[in-house]
Protein backbone atom coordinates (compact mmCIF):
# COMPACT_ATOMS: atom_id res chain seq x y z
CA UNK A 1 0.00 0.00 0.00
CA UNK A 2 1.03 3.84 -0.46
CA UNK A 3 1.57 5.42 2.64
CA UNK A 4 2.63 8.57 0.46
CA UNK A 5 1.18 11.39 -1.19
CA UNK A 6 3.06 12.04 -4.33
CA UNK A 7 2.15 15.78 -4.48
CA UNK A 8 2.19 16.53 -0.82
CA UNK A 9 5.28 14.33 0.58
CA UNK A 10 3.36 13.43 3.69
CA UNK A 11 2.04 10.09 4.59
CA UNK A 12 -1.57 9.88 3.78
CA UNK A 13 -4.17 8.33 5.98
CA UNK A 14 -4.24 4.51 5.25
CA UNK A 15 -7.78 4.46 7.25
CA UNK A 16 -9.00 6.40 4.22
CA UNK A 17 -9.66 3.57 2.14
CA UNK A 18 -11.56 1.52 5.22
CA UNK A 19 -13.61 4.43 5.83
CA UNK A 20 -14.53 5.38 2.43
CA UNK A 21 -15.64 1.12 2.26
CA UNK A 22 -18.71 1.90 5.07
CA UNK A 23 -20.08 3.70 2.64
CA UNK A 24 -21.17 0.19 0.82
CA UNK A 25 -22.23 -1.36 3.51
CA UNK A 26 -25.72 -0.56 4.65
CA UNK A 27 -28.32 -1.96 7.26
CA UNK A 28 -31.50 -3.50 5.98
CA UNK A 29 -34.45 -4.66 7.70
CA UNK A 30 -37.04 -7.31 6.63
CA UNK A 31 -35.53 -6.60 2.49
CA UNK A 32 -37.58 -8.65 0.51
CA UNK A 33 -35.59 -9.59 -2.69
CA UNK A 34 -36.81 -12.63 -5.32
CA UNK A 35 -38.94 -14.17 -2.41
CA UNK A 36 -36.80 -13.98 0.11
CA UNK A 37 -36.90 -11.64 3.32
CA UNK A 38 -33.34 -10.37 4.78
CA UNK A 39 -32.18 -8.55 8.28
CA UNK A 40 -28.91 -7.64 8.26
CA UNK A 41 -25.88 -5.44 7.09
CA UNK A 42 -25.72 -5.67 3.26
CA UNK A 43 -22.19 -4.88 1.50
CA UNK A 44 -23.37 -2.98 -1.71
CA UNK A 45 -20.47 -4.06 -3.73
CA UNK A 46 -19.95 -7.22 -3.28
CA UNK A 47 -24.12 -8.38 -2.98
CA UNK A 48 -23.89 -10.00 0.26
CA UNK A 49 -26.10 -9.91 3.47
CA UNK A 50 -24.06 -10.78 6.44
CA UNK A 51 -27.11 -11.86 8.87
CA UNK A 52 -24.93 -12.36 12.44
CA UNK A 53 -23.31 -8.94 13.09
CA UNK A 54 -24.46 -6.77 15.21
CA UNK A 55 -26.94 -3.66 13.98
CA UNK A 56 -24.26 -1.17 15.45
CA UNK A 57 -21.12 -2.74 13.31
CA UNK A 58 -22.76 -2.05 9.89
CA UNK A 59 -21.28 0.47 8.69
CA UNK A 60 -24.21 2.77 7.70
CA UNK A 61 -25.09 2.85 11.75
CA UNK A 62 -20.99 3.79 12.23
CA UNK A 63 -21.26 6.68 9.82
CA UNK A 64 -24.42 7.67 11.03
CA UNK A 65 -24.00 7.57 15.22
CA UNK A 66 -20.80 8.46 15.45
CA UNK A 67 -20.68 11.56 12.38
CA UNK A 68 -24.02 11.94 12.09
CA UNK A 69 -23.35 11.25 8.38
CA UNK A 70 -24.68 8.95 5.62
CA UNK A 71 -21.76 8.91 3.93
CA UNK A 72 -18.44 10.03 3.22
CA UNK A 73 -16.30 11.18 0.60
CA UNK A 74 -12.67 12.33 -0.06
CA UNK A 75 -11.85 15.83 -0.23
CA UNK A 76 -9.39 18.35 -0.19
CA UNK A 77 -9.13 21.00 2.03
CA UNK A 78 -9.79 24.15 -0.44
CA UNK A 79 -12.81 22.10 -1.68
CA UNK A 80 -13.87 21.56 2.01
CA UNK A 81 -13.36 25.31 3.20
CA UNK A 82 -13.92 27.03 0.26
CA UNK A 83 -16.71 29.19 0.80
CA UNK A 84 -16.28 29.47 4.14
CA UNK A 85 -12.27 30.66 3.40
CA UNK A 86 -13.89 33.66 0.55
CA UNK A 87 -16.45 34.94 3.83
CA UNK A 88 -13.33 34.99 6.14
CA UNK A 89 -11.20 37.35 3.89
CA UNK A 90 -14.41 39.63 4.19
CA UNK A 91 -13.53 40.49 7.40
CA UNK A 92 -11.73 43.64 7.52
CA UNK A 93 -8.59 43.54 8.70
CA UNK A 94 -8.60 39.68 8.41
CA UNK A 95 -5.70 39.20 6.14
CA UNK A 96 -3.27 41.79 7.69
CA UNK A 97 -4.26 40.11 11.28
CA UNK A 98 -2.80 36.85 9.90
CA UNK A 99 0.36 38.56 7.92
CA UNK A 100 1.43 39.57 11.87
CA UNK A 101 0.64 36.32 13.10
CA UNK A 102 3.15 34.59 10.55
CA UNK A 103 6.11 36.84 11.26
CA UNK A 104 6.04 35.94 14.75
Amino acid sequence: MDLWSADLGRPKNPDNGRLKMMNYKMYVENYSVMGNTYTGCYDISVHVIDEESPKNNCGSEILLNVLDSSGIITINSQDHLGEYSEIITNIPKIIEYHQQLLQI
